[in-house]
């Protein structure tokens, strides 16, 4: 019987060519969870959810398996923020969860920048495999991209 991994790697062969996959799958590196067994993806830009979205639709999830949660400023139109973010994402209300509300501050104690729509989190739902699977990516993707690392970053003089 072959391995999970071996089969993670079969796709990532075939995957790793086409690049709204090489971008989704950098997103994730950047801004999604590392934990198993979840795999969520936060981010205040709705162009960023977009394409993290058509990622995980691309690997075959659909909105069905996804919840969103919203990270709030109190004081913020929690309405008006789900309607932005159910427009923007196309996902169904339905979809989201609870509102959490948040009160930023700065070391000094002023109030920070806020986002008006607040910040999303997009997670999919029982969601182990796909996680093991996204590690094994990354691993396979930072050996595979990062013999370019392996220059120098700076150069002296």
């Amino acid at each position: 019987m072959k391995s999970a991994g071996s089969c993670f790697e079969r796709e990532w062969q075939t995957l790793k060519h086409n690049t709204s996959f090489v971008f989704g799958l950098a997103l994730y590196v950047g801004e999604g969870s590392k934990c198993i067994p979840d795999v969520a993806f936060v981010n205040c830009d709705p162009d960023v959810h977009r394409a993290f979205v058509r990622f995980l639709q691309l690997l075959g999830y659909e909105s069905t398996r996804l919840s969103v949660l919203l990270y709030l400023h109190r004081g913020d139109d929690s309405d008006a923020a789900r309607k932005f973010w159910v427009e923007k994402l196309g996902i169904p209300a339905s979809r989201f969860t609870r509102d959490v509300f948040v009160t930023p501050r700065s070391a000094s104690g002023k109030r920070i920048r806020m986002q008006p729509n607040g910040t999303c989190r997009v997670r999919v739902r029982r969601s182990t495999e796909l996680s093991i699977k996204l590690r094994t990516w990354m691993s396979l993707a930072l050996s595979e991209y990062g013999r370019v690392a392996e220059a120098p970053l700076f150069q002296s003089g």
